[in-house]
């Protein structure tokens, strides 16, 4: 016989046992996979933060040595400059006796010189940079 009271009974135990496995069993199921989720999420970027580092190291290397090279380029360029002048004035000016690379020449060589190793620096500067 089911009387009403069974019922209330089979209901509240109903009831109950819904709400312990609620506590029980799905709320900390739910709760793990939410910081399972969290967890994932700051390693995640925690791995795209090293990544930015990585590449902003290998860009800064990179710029460095782009930096180092172009100064040899200019040290270079400038070097050529005047050997190109000096050369200039090798075949246009005389030997010095006795002063091994002095060279006596007019005026008028000396500026050009000057000018041929202004307009050679001032190319490596234009390529190169300061």
């Amino acid at each position: 016989m089911l009387t009403t009271r069974n019922y209330l009974l089979a209901l509240a135990t109903l009831v109950s046992l819904a709400i312990i496995y609620y506590f029980a069993y799905a709320l900390p199921k739910q709760n793990r996979l939410k910081l399972d989720i969290e967890r994932q999420k700051i390693e995640s970027e925690q791995l795209q933060r090293d990544e930015d580092q990585s590449r902003s190291a290998a860009q800064t290397i990179y710029e460095q040595h782009l930096k180092k090279e172009r100064a040899e380029s200019l040290i270079t360029c400038r070097n050529e400059a005047i050997d190109r002048a000096n050369f200039f004035l090798e075949q246009n000016g005389k030997p010095v006796y006795g002063q091994p690379e002095v060279y006596s020449a007019p005026q008028y060589i000396h500026d050009k010189v000057t000018e041929i190793r202004r307009i050679g620096i001032d190319e490596c500067v234009k390529l190169y940079g300061d």
